[in-house]
């Protein structure tokens, strides 16, 4: 593993520890539910708004940059 991946993999298990301690866990497991609807119509929206962008500024590998790199599920 890179170290930009162990880097990640700490920030959320910091995270995860502090929403633990605080005791919000069943609050945050429902927003994280309750936004990954919004995840995919943003997908959609920047791959509409592709080529617009494109008309504009150089985007080289733009559908790759914004594909999401960690997913809440691996955290176990």
């Amino acid at each position: 593993m890179n170290n930009n991946t162990n880097t990640e993999k700490e920030f959320i298990r910091n995270i995860a520890s502090r929403i633990h301690q605080s005791g919000f866990i069943t609050p945050a497991v429902f927003f994280l539910e309750l936004t990954k609807p919004l995840s995919l119509i943003g997908s959609h929206v920047m791959i509409f708004f592709g080529p617009i962008i494109n008309a504009f500024i150089n985007t080289e590998g733009y559908y790759h940059r914004f594909k999401p790199k960690y997913v809440f599920e691996k955290c176990k």
